[in-house]
């Protein structure tokens, strides 16, 4: 009896784990990196983490968890509400459609990323400008994009090692 607890405790967590690494992701992406020049810029790492589960593991990350994620994000970042859940739902049914074309494998996974990167900061400075209504200064979405598109190698290596040693044996 506990046992069978426990497997369906452990079966619930390993469902839920994405998306709770999502939310840390949201977290650890409010934390700025101080770079040359006064720059303070923070990666997408939610973007990461939505496109790597939302790619490999869509059972898991599905459009609800997204849009809460993005939620999160847009309530911890300051951003108008919504704005990143649209872009990560956007980029999400993006990725879906483009990956099949390019496949599984480490180069073509991060040529998709990086594709799915340019759109998703493209959008969230339309959709900033829109809100604003001015022209917003386009440099730092570039630049947080190719510091995601930089770091996503990593964090890829690192979330297919959680999927394989921790959500696969704990949905098992």
């Amino acid at each position: 009896m506990v046992v069978s607890i426990f497997s369906r405790f452990f079966r619930w967590v390993g469902g839920r784990l994405p998306f709770l690494i999502a939310l840390i992701a949201c977290i650890a992406a409010i934390i700025p990196l101080h770079l040359p020049g006064d720059l303070e810029m923070t990666p997408l790492y939610p973007l990461m983490v939505v496109f790597f589960w939302g790619t490999h593991r869509g059972d898991l990350m599905t459009p609800g968890p997204i849009f809460f994620t993005g939620l999160f994000y847009d309530l911890l970042s300051g951003a108008p509400p919504g704005l990143w859940a649209l872009v990560f739902l956007t980029c999400h049914a993006l990725a879906l459609v483009v990956r099949d074309t390019f496949g599984r494998m480490l180069y073509s996974a991060w040529a998709l990323f990086a594709l799915t990167c340019v759109a998703a900061c493209s959008l969230a400075w339309l959709l900033a400008s829109l809100y604003a209504w001015t022209i917003a200064d386009p440099l730092p979405f570039a630049i947080q994009a190719l510091m995601t598109i930089g770091l996503y190698p990593f964090f890829g290596f690192a979330f297919a090692f959680v999927e394989r040693r921790v959500v696969v044996p704990m949905r098992a």
